[in-house]
């Protein structure tokens, strides 16, 4: 069986790991529990798409980006179900700008 897994907060640890960047960065102590809509400018936390954007730009090149935990337990489950036959295919909508360090990882 072909199975297909998101990357961000499927596989690692997308947001808590993003806003731990942010609060650090601009002072600020926003909880991922602030996310209570698919995009980040939709949850008022920031005031725009582009500001958003912008944002999350910057944590993709920041060495905070590469050191993202992976979510709990979820290398021993890609073990199993590719132990088990399974073709793990990982799925991602992240910009094609960072295609290298998402292949990368």
């Amino acid at each position: 069986m072909k199975i297909g897994m998101d990357l961000d907060d499927v596989i690692v640890n997308f947001f808590p790991s993003f806003f731990s960047f942010y609060n650090k960065r601009y002072g600020k102590n926003i909880n991922v529990r602030k996310m209570t809509a698919y995009h980040i400018w939709e949850c008022d936390i920031v005031d725009t798409k582009e500001e958003t954007i912008r944002l999350v730009d910057e944590f993709y090149n920041s060495p905070e980006f590469d050191l993202m935990p992976l979510i709990s337990q979820v290398k021993e489950v890609i073990k199993q179900l590719s132990n088990s036959g399974h073709e793990i295919l990982v799925i991602t909508s992240r910009p094609l700008r960072f295609k290298n360090k998402t292949e990368k990882f």
